[in-house]
């Protein structure tokens, strides 16, 4: 008789297997999830490294703008005296009661007085840059004599012109004295169509005109200079003011619930502060003064605004810009140099939430394009 034999040996997965499957598994799963992770941390630090640059440059740029604009007065070089020692600026030209002649500095800056931040033990300093910004230019039509109060008469573009208004700034300049003044007629009324060239009488009073609202007045109606006709322009525009500075903690949006930003703000004339450029944490400023005699137009040394011994001597200003991260990501902080200052990682206080922004320093040296010629 044939007998059926039966194996009993078992098939499949053994529980030994099935736990070391399970090991293996959850390693691979622990090390594709932190690779996740650390992907994801990558690309948002990146992002958030890219921002802050992006914010450094484009706060970088405006003071560069700035600087390049400062001591711009139409034609003439500067504010400086003259050959014969005749001050280029007549103290009697044009009062402005926000901006006196005394802050018609075409550059002056001030030593930090903000708090310092908790990543930079220095304060941020200030910087105001002053320039004529000039929309059109006339020619003189009619010569003027040094101490008369006659209309200036200047050649129009265009008939009707109606660019120019009453209680506008404006310059007169030969490219060695100037005056600035503010009109005091309605212009519009005092054009005449029917010479050629189109002329316009503007009158310079001391009573600024009832229908427009100025801040302005002259102190005085007569003319400190004498100008030629057809060798002297009038500059019609404005005269701007713009003040830089550092607020360590701007409430951007009014929220309570969001933290404050440091920013780098401005304003302009008497206007309010207004932030240009977020996350900008420091605004650290050295002038170069050019000491030579006759001047060369390089700088021989750079110092701060304390040790400024003269601003208009000043040809070039070297900016330093810190500019942190939106978010703190880092478990450590990381050390940085701005301005020839060395900030160690003891020196940087962590966020709220434990963790530390990242920082990035940015420097340039720009010239003061007017005063170099």
């Amino acid at each position: 008789m044939n007998r059926v034999s039966h194996s009993t040996a078992c098939h499949g997965i053994s529980l030994i297997e099935t736990l070391l499957a399970l090991v293996l598994s959850s390693i691979i799963s622990i090390l594709v999830v932190q690779s996740f992770s650390q992907s994801k941390f990558l690309y948002l630090d990146g992002e958030s490294r890219a921002r802050a640059q992006e914010n450094g440059r484009y706060a970088m740029q405006l003071l560069t703008k700035a600087i390049r604009s400062a001591d711009y007065w139409g034609c003439i070089p500067s504010l400086e005296a003259d050959t014969e020692g005749n001050v280029s600026w007549p103290s009697h030209a044009v009062l402005n009661n926000v901006h006196g002649l005394a802050q018609l500095e075409g550059i002056k800056g001030r030593e930090g007085d903000h708090t310092a931040t908790p990543s930079f033990p220095h304060h941020p300093d200030t910087l105001t840059i002053s320039s004529l910004v000039s929309n059109r230019t006339y020619p003189l039509q009619v010569s003027l004599s040094a101490g008369h109060s006659d209309d200036i008469i200047i050649n129009l573009q265009h008939a009707n012109d109606t660019t120019i208004k009453a209680n506008d700034l404006a310059m007169i300049s030969d490219c060695v004295n100037a005056q600035i003044f503010q009109i005091t007629n309605n212009v519009n009324q005092s054009i005449d169509n029917s010479t050629t060239p189109h002329t316009a009488r503007l009158a310079h009073g001391v009573t600024p005109h009832p229908d427009f609202h100025t801040p302005y007045h002259n102190l005085d109606s007569t003319i400190g200079y004498s100008f030629r006709a057809a060798q002297s322009m009038l500059f019609h525009g404005q005269i701007v003011s713009q003040t830089f500075t550092i607020e360590p903690h701007y409430d951007h949006d009014g929220s309570s619930t969001t933290a404050a930003l440091p920013c780098l703000m401005r304003a302009l004339n008497n206007d309010p502060w207004q932030c240009v450029a977020t996350h900008v944490e420091s605004l650290q400023l050295h002038y170069g003064e050019d000491l030579t005699v006759p001047a060369d137009f390089h700088a021989d040394r750079y110092v701060s605004a304390q040790a400024v011994d003269d601003w208009t001597k000043v040809v070039s200003v070297k900016v330093s810009l810190l500019v942190r991260s939106d978010q703190a990501r880092n478990t450590q902080a990381v050390g940085f140099d701005l301005d020839d200052i060395r900030v160690d990682i003891e020196q940087i206080a962590p966020a709220s939430n434990g963790l530390f922004y990242s920082y990035t320093p940015i420097s340039s040296t720009i010239t003061l394009r007017n005063r170099v010629y």
